[in-house]
């Protein structure tokens, strides 16, 4: 055998990227997307150009043209977006039956596994917890899901923090960021248990 080719299932690869932030596949993967579209050469350039098209598909005209994607993993300071767009990105995820499922599955839960095991280690969350960090420094991020075990019922949160001070320890921002979540976590908890004022479905 000259020749050995693996094949890395979508899964595997999506659960790579977002369980255990490996930026190799993050950066392999949108160059795919640029080689599959464009049938040439995968690279950045075609591949942001691909993400822009496909979220102008979900999301409308206006969704492609106002962010900025310099890379597949993130580390670019170039990559800009608001924290609505990616809201409204996540929502569209879950809702597509070709998509949700596996994409919930490449996110790592709460406490347990990835970028997330050491994180949310104070009271047990009453919900189950999905989510992507973020992290450049200066910067920190996590985005993602909060999912009743008992109903279909989820709460999306996008928390973003730019400019950090140096005197700011990253433990304070991450404290912030777990502290919001367990605001969505416990309201969940009382929407689906029926307690509290109703305030709609979103």
């Amino acid at each position: 055998t000259v020749v050995h080719v693996e094949e890395t299932s979508l899964a595997d690869v999506m659960r790579r990227c977002n369980v255990d932030s490996y930026n190799l596949y993050a950066e392999c993967l949108i160059k795919r997307l640029g080689h599959e579209v464009t049938h040439t050469s995968g690279s950045w350039a075609n591949g942001s150009a691909v993400v822009r098209m496909v979220l102008a598909e979900h999301l409308g005209a206006k969704a492609g043209q106002s962010m900025s994607v310099a890379d597949g993993s993130g580390m670019s300071r170039q990559n800009k977006l608001t924290p609505m767009l990616l809201a409204e990105w996540l929502a569209a995820m879950i809702k597509d039956p070709a998509t949700g499922d596996l994409f919930m599955a490449s996110l790592a839960e709460a406490g347990d596994e990835g970028t997330l095991a050491r994180r949310f280690r104070g009271p047990a969350l009453s919900n189950t917890v999905r989510a992507k960090t973020g992290y450049l420094s200066g910067v920190s991020a996590i985005s993602g899901y909060v999912a009743s075990p008992t109903s279909s019922r989820k709460v999306i949160f996008v928390i973003i923090t730019n400019d950090k001070p140096n005197s700011v320890p990253l433990s304070l921002v991450r404290q912030a960021e777990e502290s919001i979540v367990r605001l969505a976590d416990g309201w969940l908890r009382d929407k689906v248990s029926g307690r509290g004022p109703s305030t709609g479905s979103r």
